[in-house]
């Protein structure tokens, strides 16, 4: 029970959106292969064909792009996230290992919004059910409890949603 509620506070799953975020970013910026859709972006309607070029990835990405060296995202595999947060008197230090991810292939985009001339990508993305397995330490320090453990871990976050903003300099 004490490792689930650990698991909540600790957020890992920022980590998730972004991975998706850059494996399709990694897919932008390489050789384009038949199978991907390009979208102009003088189209009127870039935003839904972005979306339409993410649904035709899905499949893909579940399992990676190796030519593309984008790692699959089913199950995500996070090999080290960690948590240190507060001075050393009330100190919270998270080792989070080999944590398998499971689900993050069924993402969900919303309200993406593409602005060329700003050079800007805004979206929420979200995720009805994932669920995830793996190892923590932790050794924490609130007031005079001093705890320490180590041992497996599991949980589900339903219902995630996070709103990403990307935004690039561009000289011209």
């Amino acid at each position: 029970m004490f490792a689930n509620n650990i698991s909540r506070n600790v957020n890992i799953f920022y980590v998730i959106p972004v991975a998706v975020a850059y494996a399709l970013l990694a897919v932008a910026f390489a050789e384009i292969p038949s199978y991907m859709k390009i979208c102009s972006r003088k189209d009127p309607n870039i935003n839904n064909c972005v979306l339409n070029s993410i649904e035709q990835l899905r499949a893909k990405l579940k399992v990676g792009i190796p030519e593309l060296e984008v790692p699959a995202i089913e199950p995500l595999v996070l090999k080290h996230v960690r948590l240190l947060r507060g001075p050393q008197a009330a100190r919270l230090d998270v080792n989070l290992t080999n944590i398998q991810v499971f689900g993050p292939s069924t993402f969900k985009i919303r309200d993406l919004k593409i602005d060329p001339e700003n050079v800007l990508i805004t979206f929420k993305v979200g995720f009805d059910k994932l669920n995830f397995r793996g190892k923590y330490k932790i050794n924490a320090q609130i007031l005079l409890l001093h705890l320490v453990g180590e041992g497996g871990l599991t949980g589900t976050f339903c219902k995630f949603y996070i709103y990403i903003c990307k935004c690039f300099i561009v000289f011209r």
